[in-house]
């Protein structure tokens, strides 16, 4: 069995394939070519049970990126949250780092993954930058690597684990961050329609500059809103951005091993329907 043949069949791309007409022939060629349907008749596997098999392998033997995020959407977010009580973002730009994963319910948590194949370089300022940004950070890891990680990490971020059976366990409980949140790292966060909108929604109008130094202006009024109001109106603004309400339904459909890019990938209806009809076809 080729494991990083198999991790392949979970990358966004070869997901995606799925969503198109024609996409199924080269995943099946891609999944021959890994080992993992070696032994299986042609009508005794579905696309979506092999996919499912595929990721308790990896789950089991290489637990790559895909595999944390998925057991993040799924355990911390699909299984905590009714439909449409919370919002998952993935890959999420904070300040001057990119998040591996956001939720956000009545609050914001930030998840960073932190695998045995990660090395810690970044660490210390992917932290530095969420502390300016989230009520609740956390570190994400595998048990192996925790006693390591929890010594080196600041007190007020958490640190969960993922055990031998694909569970996710809390080592260290996060403390709320919200006395030291920014409101310039989360200007420097948002879009420009959620910046807009929160200094409307406060001042009940935009500042006045000329459109080439309207940002400026911008981000100079935002830095005197006090830090924890803007915190609450971003995690609104961000809800509003992504609201999954319908994707959080439909990806409850989708079998196990695609919380993640049923949560976190941007469809369209016929899209989603496709890839749906495509989890039931069979892999061979």
């Amino acid at each position: 069995m080729d494991l990083r043949a198999v991790a392949k069949l979970f990358s966004r791309g070869v997901l995606r394939s799925l969503t198109e007409e024609g996409g199924l022939a080269s995943f099946r060629a891609l999944a021959q070519g890994s080992g993992l349907v070696d032994g299986k008749k042609a009508d005794s596997v579905t696309v979506g049970e092999l996919l499912d098999e595929g990721f308790e392998m990896l789950v089991r033997d290489y637990r790559n990126e895909y595999v944390y995020k998925n057991l993040i959407a799924r355990q911390l977010m699909l299984e905590r949250h009714a439909p449409g009580e919370a919002v998952l973002l993935s890959e999420f730009r904070a300040y001057e780092s990119l998040a591996d994963l956001v939720i956000l319910n009545g609050t914001s948590s930030v998840y960073e993954i932190k695998s045995e194949l990660d090395n810690l370089t970044r660490l210390d300022k992917q932290l530095g930058d969420y502390l300016r940004i989230f009520d609740r950070v956390n570190v994400v890891t595998h048990h192996s690597c925790s006693t390591t990680l929890l010594k080196r990490l600041p007190a007020r971020v958490g640190l969960l684990e993922l055990d031998a059976d694909g569970c996710l366990g809390v080592l260290r409980e996060s403390s709320s961050n919200l006395d030291a949140v920014s409101s310039q790292a989360i200007f420097y966060s948002l879009r420009q329609a959620e910046y807009e909108s929160i200094l409307m929604a406060i001042d009940g109008e935009l500042p006045v500059a000329a459109p080439a130094l309207m940002m400026r202006a911008c981000a100079h009024r935002f830095a005197q809103l006090p830090a924890a109001q803007v915190h609450e109106m971003m995690v609104n603004r961000l809800k509003v951005r992504d609201r999954l309400h319908s994707r959080d339904l439909y990806t409850r459909s989708l079998p196990k091993s695609m919380v993640h890019f049923g949560l976190s990938t941007k469809l369209t209806r016929q899209a989603s329907l496709q890839f749906s009809r495509t989890m039931n076809f069979f892999a061979i």
